[in-house]
Formats: C-alpha cells, structure tokens, sequence
C-alpha cells in the first residue's frame, strides 16, 4: 500500500476513482483568480436566502476555496461554523490554515457518500465540481447524504461540467428537493423543503 508524506496510509473511499498520481500538487489551479470569480457567481445564488448562524459544508471541498468565496459573496458572519470535507487529505493539507481567526473553517477528511455529520445538522451545503469526479455508482448515496445533513429548508448548492448538464437532477428530484433557481444546465441551487 502506498503512503503519504507522513506516513499515513492514503484514505480509501468506495465514492471516488483512486486520483491520478500528483493531483494534489495540482491543488493549486483551484485557488486561480478566474476559478474564484466562478466560485463567487455560483454562490452568488444564496444571497438573500441564508439566515444568520447557520452552519456550512463545502463537500468535496478540496483547499476550501468555497468555504472561503462565501464569506465574500455573503456577510461573514452568516456561518457559525464552516466545515471542509475532502476525501483527499492532502488537498486539506493545502488549504490556508489561520486557526486563530474566528470562523476559521474545520477540515475534515470524509467522503460524500458517508458524511460524518448528523442528520438535519446543516444549512447550506455546497458541491462544486464533485459529483461529476465521483464513481456513477456512488452519486444517488451522495445526494441521499446531502438530503440526511440538511435541515428542512436548507439549500444545496451543486455545480458540475456543463457536458454533464442536468444529468443529476432526477436524483435530487427523487430524493425530494426542489429546484430553486439554475444558472445553466449541471448550475443549480435545490431547497430541502421545509416539513409542514
């Protein structure tokens, strides 16, 4: 079995293809100004929807350049608590690491399709480029996950290649979220309603 700079077996995931030797060092073209400005109009879709104290996961989230570009698009203080999840943990091993500022968001290694989060324990969860990076099998058990973390009313923020456009969409239908708004096909912003 290969090991990590430290030592440390790789994390093993049944959700993603075993990644290409060195994309790690690759993590840096997700930190790009364009890469940004894309993240910020994508989350751009939540202004004027999240509440204050609410909590944030960015799945998939790599160096955390969305938990980071949220708190540009919206009020910092809209998050208690921001969390990164990647399955990689040396793509977290990248992101900015400021412990000492307040709202700092927590890296956590996990996967999409078995997130250790509680049931209804999320507000806003974000998924930019992961679906379409995970094994087909594996994508209908990380949209049931992203319905099981978010609260009634909370909002999932999925974006994927426009070659894969809207191929997603039955599952999170199936799964019961709506459809909110979409920027293009594979862009879109979907709502857990709330119960009634």
């Amino acid at each position: 079995m290969a090991k990590t700079a430290k030592n440390r077996p790789p994390v093993r995931s049944v959700a993603w293809p075993s990644p290409l030797p060195g994309r790690v060092g690759w993590a840096w073209l997700l930190r790009l100004p364009w890469r940004r400005r894309r993240v910020r109009r994508i989350l751009g879709l939540l202004r004027g929807r999240v509440s204050s104290a609410s909590v944030l996961a960015d799945v998939g989230g790599g160096t955390g350049v969305g938990a980071e570009e949220v708190t540009r698009v919206l009020s910092p203080t809209e998050f208690q608590r921001r969390l990164v999840l990647d399955p990689q943990r040396g793509m977290l091993l990248r992101a900015p690491r400021r412990p000492e500022r307040p709202g700092a968001p927590e890296l956590v290694v996990a996967d999409a399709a078995r997130l250790p989060l509680a049931d209804e324990s999320v507000d806003v969860l974000l998924s930019l480029g992961v679906l379409c990076c995970m094994n087909d099998e594996a994508v209908p058990s990380a949209v049931s996950e992203t319905w099981r973390v978010l609260r009634p009313g909370g909002f999932a923020v999925v974006s994927v290649p426009l070659r894969r456009g809207d191929a997603d969409e039955p599952l999170f239908q199936a799964a019961g979220f709506r459809t909110v708004q979409k920027l293009r096909p594979g862009r879109s912003l979907y709502q857990r309603p709330a119960e009634s």
